[in-house]
């Protein structure tokens, strides 16, 4: 393969993974808490082998948008959103603390109050927070004090991080994040808890047009590819 074509190839790669990545983000739009992914297009002719001498060679470096989202009311009363930069913490049986904006909680019956995939809402102890199901109204305020029959059973426990660490999150799934190496991440100064609640991504239309974009680019491209196909294919009969 001539140069020409080779970085074509990897163009037309790097827009394959910006179409999948802006379909990621399209079929999460309606998922509380998540955070959109970005994938940037980059050189990588560096890092090539020497030895063939192509430059030019297109790959893409994915990044987590972390921004706010959109908070939309919701009538159950374990339905949790932010208002800032800190993250819940949450823990499965067998598996370590994770982070993460999903605040679409529920109760079960023994009443800790769980996320959809099973991970348990933490309080500041580091211990699930459980109310009583047979209790009265759970109030959860503000800065993530939870109070059953007038009384705190418990304190939400969330964590802020500095813009470097954050952007160092490790993703574990759609909106889990692992802890980044080094950090511990502190208290929220500024984040506020909304009960009553989700946050859904704020990207919505954004991601449209970037799919658009990416179809454009990914044709644009293919469309290179077959004119730079023919022109060799008349070059080598021109030769015979």
């Amino acid at each position: 393969m001539n140069d020409a074509l080779f970085i074509a190839a990897s163009g037309m790669n790097a827009v394959q993974e910006l179409l999948d990545n802006s379909a990621r983000n399209t079929v999460n739009s309606q998922s509380p808490g998540f955070m959109s992914h970005r994938l940037v297009i980059k050189n990588f002719g560096s890092y090539l082998d020497t030895a063939s001498e192509r430059q030019g060679l297109i790959g893409t470096e994915e990044r987590i948008q972390f921004e706010q989202g959109d908070l939309r009311h919701n009538d159950s009363p374990y339905a949790l959103a932010l208002q800032g930069d800190a993250f819940f913490s949450v823990r499965a049986e067998g598996e370590g603390e994770f982070l993460t904006r999903n605040g679409d909680f529920h109760a079960v019956v023994d009443g800790r109050l769980l996320t959809r995939g099973g991970y348990e809402l933490l309080g500041q102890d580091g211990e699930p927070i459980v109310v009583n199901p047979l209790g009265g109204p759970v109030r959860i305020d503000e800065d993530g004090t939870v109070l059953q029959d007038d009384a705190e059973i418990a304190r939400i426990k969330l964590t802020e991080f500095d813009l470097a660490d954050r952007n160092r999150l490790v993703p574990a799934a759609e909106t889990l994040y692992s802890f980044p190496e080094g950090a511990t991440g502190r208290p929220p100064t500024t984040t506020t808890v909304h009960q009553g609640y989700l946050e859904f991504p704020a990207f919505g239309m954004r991601g449209m047009i970037e799919m658009l974009m990416s179809t454009k680019a990914y044709d644009s491209t293919q469309r290179a590819i077959r004119a730079m196909d023919q022109l060799n294919e008349q070059a080598i009969r021109s030769v015979q």
